[in-house]
């Protein structure tokens, strides 16, 4: 998941567990006697103060805006589809579909001795991007000498191609299901 998608994760659950708790609280101190104005022996409720169906519909408001702030951070893609490779507008504009790239370095290290399988993506922002290997490797490969020969060539030529010094990440998977990460 992205950060993003994080994030509104743990606001949402805070909000939720918060309203839980008062919820909680408020029937505690029903049954204790603590609030006069709702007595858990009542037969008949007593009557409805104004302010309470403003109040009911204010709070329903609130919880289906953070319900669909969820839903659409749920959704977010981390991942960057073009990059902006001429940041001076008086000097033009360069667009590079980043779907180019990552085909030709996802072939360039598939093709490296040790590499059962390789793929590539553009996470991040637009204006922070980040080049996204994830490896499956031979079980028998040596995975720090595995590292050095990617970056050395196929992450190399991408900084070289894009003219920066874009931050890579390689994650390898070796055998069926061990995930080991090398930064």
């Amino acid at each position: 998941m992205n950060p993003r998608t994080d994030r509104a994760n743990r606001v949402l659950l805070t909000l939720f567990s918060l309203l839980i708790l008062a919820a909680g609280i408020a029937g505690l101190m029903v049954s204790f006697g603590s609030i006069q104005a709702i007595r858990a022996s009542a037969k008949v409720v007593p009557a409805v103060p104004p302010w309470l169906l403003p109040a009911v519909v204010a709070g329903s408001i609130v919880l289906a805006s953070l319900g669909l702030w969820w839903v659409v951070a749920q959704t977010r893609l981390d991942r960057v589809a073009r990059l902006e490779l001429e940041k001076d507008p008086s000097l033009g504009g360069t667009t590079l579909m980043c779907r180019a790239l990552l085909d030709a370095v996802g072939a360039e290290v598939a093709d490296i001795s040790g590499v059962r399988r390789a793929s590539a993506r553009m996470i991040g922002r637009t204006r922070r991007p980040q080049l996204l290997l994830k490896i499956q490797a031979e079980p028998t490969a040596d995975l720090g000498a595995l590292r050095d020969r990617i970056e050395t060539a196929a992450i190399a030529h991408v900084r070289e191609a894009l003219e920066t010094d874009l931050p890579a990440r390689v994650e390898f998977t070796v055998g069926a299901s061990s995930r080991q990460r090398v930064a």
